[in-house]
């Protein structure tokens, strides 16, 4: 069970990859027959966590790093722990790509993949604010809100931003502001329980300024209503000066434009977040996403065979 369908395919090239390591699989191996269900990104987390919670998970399945833990303590997925280590790729792996996929004693219950996106991508339209009488797009948060009056006199929004899966203002926003704020010392203390507190005031801060920001008007009326597929489109038809998304958005939008307008391709534009003044933390950042893991069922270690087979899709599909 995954979220690679056709749909979220064109223009991704997580996704496409995805598919067609499954289908070079399929080929290689006609005697096993692969059953798949495909679900859009948002149908897939509440499906998952459905089954889940009725012990019903499929065979292999994409484990969120938020789920590893609760879900290791319940029995649900298989401990791959000595299935990576006696890899024939296990010297080629990034240890810390497995990090979300671990539980408390360090045990790996997912084989990392559709991972290490950027979440926080600016994207804007060059000749858009060199009309507004910006070079580039602004270094500080106060020159972004400077613009918002022009745009606005245009009937344009100054960003595109969609959060109606409750999870783009967390990953694509507050994931970068937070560090901005707190730095990352912080946000490793969190980790380790080493004393930072959700309530220390660096972070009220960084809640303060995305609660303001969104209030502010920079971003189009209905953030919270529209998804960021729904955004993206937004920028793609000029109805915004500037989106931002993850990687996986900004190559939809490069595919899409190179195809329907090559001069607005041609002004495609890439920023960090600007600096925000009072944010004590980092500046110039990037966040990376660690998404999704491949996962077997527990259930599945019953049938060594079945193990074998499931395990080394799950490699040929990521390698």
């Amino acid at each position: 069970m995954h979220y690679s369908t056709s749909e979220e395919s064109e223009g991704n090239g997580g996704s496409d990859g995805f598919r067609t390591m499954l289908a070079e699989w399929k080929e290689a191996n006609p005697n096993v027959n692969l059953s798949e269900n495909v679900l859009a990104n948002d149908e897939y987390k509440t499906q998952i966590a459905t089954l889940a919670a009725a012990d019903d998970l499929p065979d292999v399945f994409l484990l969120q790093g938020m789920n590893t833990k609760a879900w290791a303590e319940q029995g649900l997925v298989m401990d791959l722990t000595d299935v990576v280590n006696n890899s024939p790729y296990a010297a080629d792996y990034k240890q810390d790509y497995f990090t979300p996929f671990k539980d408390g004693d360090g045990k790996i219950y997912g084989l990392p993949v559709l991972t290490g996106g950027s979440c926080t991508v600016v994207v804007y339209d060059k000749q858009m604010w060199k009309d507004a009488g910006y070079d580039s797009f602004p270094a500080t948060w106060d020159e972004v809100l400077a613009a918002k009056d022009k745009f606005s006199g245009d009937g344009v929004d100054t960003i595109a931003f969609g959060n109606s899966g409750k999870w783009q203002g967390n990953s694509c926003f507050m994931s970068t502001i937070g560090d901005m704020f707190t730095g990352k010392d912080w946000f490793q203390s969190i980790i380790d329980k080493g004393g930072a507190k959700f309530t220390d005031q660096e972070f009220v801060d960084a809640l303060k300024f995305t609660q303001d920001a969104f209030k502010s008007g920079v971003f189009n009326a209905d953030f919270n209503a529209i998804s960021n597929e729904d955004a993206r489109e937004y920028y793609i038809s000029g109805e915004a000066a500037a989106f931002i998304g993850g990687n996986w958005d900004v190559s939809y939008i490069m595919a899409t434009l190179l195809e329907s307008d090559e001069e607005k391709y041609n002004n495609i534009g890439f920023a960090t977040f600007p600096s925000i003044e009072g944010a004590k933390g980092d500046t110039n950042v990037q966040n990376i996403g660690l998404g999704y893991g491949m996962a077997i069922n527990s259930k599945v270690a019953e049938d060594p065979e079945t193990v074998a087979k499931d395990t080394q899709a799950a490699y040929e599909s990521n390698y």
